[in-house]
Parts: C-alpha cells; structure tokens; sequence
C-alpha cells in the first residue's frame, strides 16, 4: 500500500527536485531578474498606496484619540472645580455648625430665636447645595470613565494595527482594522456564568435588620462572574503577531505535555544522528524480539494480595537495550501500580495491556493520555523539559513547569514546528501524532481541511489549545482560558476567534 505523503515528505521532495533544476534555475533568474526592473515600479506604487492607506488610517485615529483625551481633560478640569467648591462650601457649613453648636450650648440659654432659625436655614441650604454638587460630580465621574474606555480601545486599537504593520505585507488595512477591533470586541466581551453570594455587607431593610431567606439564612444577590482569556498568534513566516493579555500566567494542564514530548524528541534525534550504529543496532534487537513474540499474547496470571483480593500480575516485558532512547521499551498498565486520575486512554484499555515508550508518546499526544505521561517522566526525567524552556526564555514557565503564558505557548510551538521541519529522527512521528490530536473542536475543526497540529489541555479552572496551522504561511495560534465547562456555547465563542484569527493571517496575503 503506498505511503500517503505528509506536508514533511511533500516539502523534501519538492526541495530534492529544486536542486535537479539548477541549470534551468539560472536562467530563470536572468529572465526574473530583467522582469524584476519592471515589476519594482509597480509593486513601489503598491507599497506606497498602502503605506499612505496607513498614515491616512493612523492620522485619524490620532485625531479620534486626540478628541477624546480633549474630553477627558476638560472633565477632569470641571471634576476639580467641582471639589474645590465643595470643599469651600462644606467650610462655610463647618463654621456655621461650630457656631450654631457654641450659642445653643449657651448656659443661660439666650439664644434669641431669629439667629438661630437663620443658621438653621444657612446649614439647610449648604447641605441641599453640597447635595447637589456631589451628585454633579459622580456624573462627570461616570462620563470620564466611559470617555476613558473609548480612550482605551480606540489607543489599543491603533497600538494593535502598528504592531501587526510591516512595511512589505499589508495590502488593506481598512479591513485589517476592521478585524482587529472585532477581536478586541470578542476577547474583552467574554461569556459568564451567574453565582448567588451574599453580598458585603448583607442586604438589610428599611431598619437596618438584615434580610433573611426561607431558611433563615441572609438573602443573596445574583452575580455575574466572566471568564479570562489569552491569545497570542504569530505568522511564522514573517512574523506578524497579535496579542491578548498573552503574558498573564495559567496552569499548564495538560498542554505541559508538549515541551515535555519535544525536549525528549529533540535529544533522542541528537543521539541517534551523532550514533547512527547504535541507532541502527538498538532498532534490530526490538525487531528480533518483536519477531520472537507468539502470535497470540499469553493469558495474564492473577493472585490474591495480602486483602485476599485478585490481582493482575505484570506480563512479561521487553526490556530493551542500553540505548538511552530506547522507545521500545515496554511497559504494562496495572491499575494499583499506575492508575492517574484524569485524561487517558490507557485506563480504558484495562489492566495488562502492554505499550511501548514509543506508543506512550503516541498516547500522550493525541490523547493527552495521564498514565502515559507520568510513565514517560519516570522513565526520562524533566531535565530536559527544563532546559527547554530555559533555552526558549519563556516567562512563567521558566519559573514553574506547572504554569503557562499564551506568549510562552507561541515560543514552544514555534520550537516544536522548527523541530518538525528539520527532518529529525523523530519529527515525522510527532507531526503525525499532533496532527491526529483530540479535542479538535476548538482551533483544528475551524482551520479544517488545512493541517493542524495542536495539542489540547483541559482540566478544573482551565481549557487551552495550541496549534500550529500549515497554511501557506504557517502559523501558530494559542488560546488559553478558564471556560472548563466546554459548552456549546463555549466551543462557539472560542471558534469566532478563532474565525476573525484566520482571517487576519488572510489579510496579510
């Protein structure tokens, strides 16, 4: 059956019939070369059109940001001439009230009553007038925080559309912004979910006593809580990037598993291609034991334990080489020696089944497989993994393996799709295991039929997908959240980013 070629084997054979046609190649190139004189011109024109499109674009927003910081500052000027005057006036109503106070605390009690009805009434209009004033003021408090909102996303707007502008790729940036402030929309207008909590301090009525329920208990109030979100995308053929809150740190879940499988993968290749015999001999002694193995697996052995309870006891195993990767190895499930809670598939599998490293690895990233992972850490240790990131400058996850940033997420992938188009050992075997993930309904199901290999991660407080999209210009894309429900609901809001992403990458064709 003839082997179906991968986006790896396309790409190498593409190169290997690009070397055959260095004759033709030359000239081609004398041809492209005279042609290039010609089309210089008009492509000039075409980056000076954009480029005006932009400073025309960017002119206007800087007008727009202009009005608005116009706006704040003249309410904040109002704001202040405001306090100043209720500062003046509660003054005055201090010294009217220390003097009412002195004369009706007189001894003799000669206060005449015409003085004292005229403070009476001068503190009574103070305080209707102090009254006013503040109101005044908690109105202009509440213009100048919806002026500074507009501030804020018509800035982060322009800031966004800089950082993404690269002289030689942008075609329209009208629809480029367009796009940006749809996903600015999206990810700070996230879904929420509803919690009843009593309030603090707790309801009361109308004398100061506190309300109660049915039971007795203090009355709640129905708060809306909304869920986080990061993002961080990156072409990776040009470097255009966009970005949300992509350096606040999360828990890894299970996406930890990524850099792990990589910094494994990277030194088994290392190893095998600076000891090529090894390599070879360490692959014939598993094929001599693979041949030497009965066609029909024999039956598992049981026996009680020390609490009269059948166990399984372990089926014989291959115990491999020297070789330090040797992924045919073997290791056999048994549920009181390697049961882990969580994602797996191993569990499901039952008791006895006997699995390589190799086909751990295979677990461990299409399915996110528990057992399997905490197997592979027993086996090759999180030095590695460590030294990774370290070499990758991540942020949090420098600091604890257990927590991730979208930013640190894009430099793993990046490494990962490096990693991936080298050609190494073990490359092919990773694109393939990636590319055939579950949990695709986020990012891979959106991108389809366009490959995607991605790694999911899904745990209490936290759901995550990192992909790396084989577009014409690849591109990576990491979505880091804490919407664990995985709703319908969720899943859609998390596709129409994943739709306005796309989208942009489009944009810069």
């Amino acid at each position: 059956m003839p082997r179906q070629e991968t986006y790896f084997s396309a790409r190498k054979n593409k190169d290997l019939k690009n070397k055959k046609r260095s004759p033709v190649l030359l000239i081609v190139l004398t041809l492209i070369c005279v042609s290039a004189i010609i089309a210089a011109a008009y492509y000039g024109q075409l980056y000076k059109k954009d480029s005006e499109s932009f400073e025309s674009y960017r002119g206007k927003s800087d007008e727009v940001v202009g009005s608005l910081n116009s706006k704040l500052e003249s309410s904040g000027s109002e704001i202040a001439r405001l306090q100043d005057e209720v500062n003046r006036l509660n003054e005055e109503k201090a010294a009217i009230q220390a003097d009412f106070d002195r004369l009706t605390e007189d001894a003799a009690l000669k206060v005449d009553p015409e003085i004292k009805q005229s403070l009476e009434e001068q503190l009574r209009e103070l305080t209707e007038k102090s009254l006013e004033l503040e109101l005044r003021i908690k109105e202009k408090d509440a213009m100048v925080s919806e002026l500074t909102a507009q501030l804020r996303l018509a800035q982060d707007n322009l800031d966004k559309l800089k950082e993404l502008y690269e002289e030689e790729a942008v075609y329209d940036i009208n629809t480029q912004y367009d796009i940006v402030n749809r996903l600015n929309s999206l990810l700070r207008n996230t879904p929420y979910y509803e919690i009843e909590e009593v309030p603090d301090p707790p309801l009361t009525d109308e004398n100061g006593e506190p309300l109660l329920d049915e039971e007795g208990n203090p009355q709640t109030v129905t708060k809306k809580v909304y869920y986080r979100i990061s993002l961080y995308y990156e072409d990776l053929m040009n470097g255009h990037h966009f970005s949300f809150d992509a350096d606040t740190a999360w828990h890894t879940a299970s996406l930890v598993k990524l850099p792990f499988a990589l910094s494994i993968f990277e030194a088994a290749s290392d190893y095998a291609e600076e000891h090529p015999e090894e390599y070879e001999k360490m692959l014939a002694a598993a094929v001599r034991y693979e041949e030497s193995k009965p066609d029909t697996p024999p039956p598992l052995k049981t026996q009680k334990d020390e609490n009269g309870e059948t166990i399984v006891l372990p089926p014989p195993l291959y115990a491999g080489t020297d070789y330090p990767y040797d992924f045919y190895k073997e290791f056999a499930y048994l549920e009181r020696e390697s049961f882990q809670s969580g994602s797996g598939k191993i569990i499901e599998g039952g008791e006895g089944v006997v699995y390589s490293h190799l086909k751990l690895f295979e677990y461990l990233l299409r399915f996110s497989d528990n057992v399997a992972y905490y197997r592979l850490k027993e086996a090759y240790g999180t030095e590695l993994h460590r030294a990774l990131v370290r070499r990758l400058e991540c942020g949090p996850m420098s600091s604890s393996l257990a927590s991730i940033s979208a930013r640190d997420g894009g430099k793993v992938l990046r490494a990962t799709y490096d990693f991936m188009l080298a050609g190494r050992t073990y490359s092919e075997f990773m694109y393939e295991a990636m590319t055939h993930s579950g949990q695709s309904v986020m990012i891979a199901d959106v991108v389809a039929p366009t490959p995607c290999a991605h790694k999911y991660g899904w745990d209490k407080g936290n759901y995550h997908d990192a992909a790396i999209i084989y577009d014409e210009r690849p591109y990576v894309l990491v979505i880091l959240t804490d919407m664990d429900t995985g709703s319908g609901e969720i899943n859609a809001y998390i596709q129409s980013i994943v739709r306005q992403i796309v989208k942009l990458h489009e944009s810069f064709k």
